[in-house]
């Protein structure tokens, strides 16, 4: 068999492409990345509540578990629905959900993505700070020093591991390689009475939200400008 040399060296770029990069699900937003979510580094994922952010936190979480790899989710405010990201696509069976009943300080959050990264063996860590921002201080996790962050990304150098941070804005400044933000456009809404008709009167003109719609900015990545899309989730 004789193999050109062009072909060895697009096979090797194909496979190096597909070991850097986890897809996010979303196939505009994997263009905008250039391929996906960088593997070896820190990623933010940032916008108000309701703005999409567990959504596409469960995409690629199910991107992930879909490759067969191991995922964990530090979860502050013990949100996440387990139902809900099995629905996602989420296998359950490889996710570790690190949760607690009231919530959990930002230093006892990061230590426990700093000790999982360091581990190894998971394809994804995400951190959530303070998706319910109603519960959130703010003020807590803007004081967390750079240092934190720049130790979370030296733990990841190097590994197949993506770091996920997830909040309501940016706190890990040059730490983070890219950052998404996410922007509640407009929600959508379907009719109950086009397939499904009821014998209530009341229930008749409900009806269901189907979805939101989220304008989505790439504020740091391998695009020099920041460009925008529109997600439907």
């Amino acid at each position: 068999m004789v193999v050109c040399a062009s072909s060895l060296k697009g096979a090797a770029l194909r496979e190096k492409a597909h070991t850097e990069f986890l897809p996010t699900g979303i196939q505009p937003l994997d263009l905008l990345l250039s391929g996906g979510i960088p593997r070896g580094q820190m990623t933010e994922i940032v916008g108000s509540l309701s703005s999409g952010k567990t959504s596409l936190l469960l995409s690629i979480l199910a991107q992930a578990t879909t490759r067969g790899e191991l995922v964990a989710y530090i979860d502050s405010f013990a949100s996440l629905d387990p139902a809900f990201a099995r629905k996602a696509g989420v296998d359950l069976q490889r996710l570790l959900w690190i949760r607690s009943e009231t919530s959990l300080l930002p230093e006892k959050a990061l230590q426990a993505a700093d000790i999982l990264a360091r581990a190894g063996g998971f394809g994804v860590v995400a951190l959530d700070l303070e998706t319910q921002a109603r519960k959130a201080n703010r003020g807590v996790v803007r004081k967390i020093s750079f240092h934190c962050w720049f130790r979370l990304k030296r733990a990841v150098e190097g590994t197949a591991t993506i770091l996920l941070v997830l909040g309501n804005e940016a706190a890990a400044g040059s730490a983070a390689s890219v950052v998404i933000s996410l922007r509640r456009r407009k929600a959508q809404w379907c009719s109950t009475t086009e397939n499904s008709p009821t014998r209530h009167a009341c229930l008749r003109h409900a009806c269901l939200l189907c979805g939101i719609c989220s304008e989505v900015e790439l504020l740091r990545g391998k695009n020099p400008n920041h460009a925008t899309l529109y997600c439907h989730f």
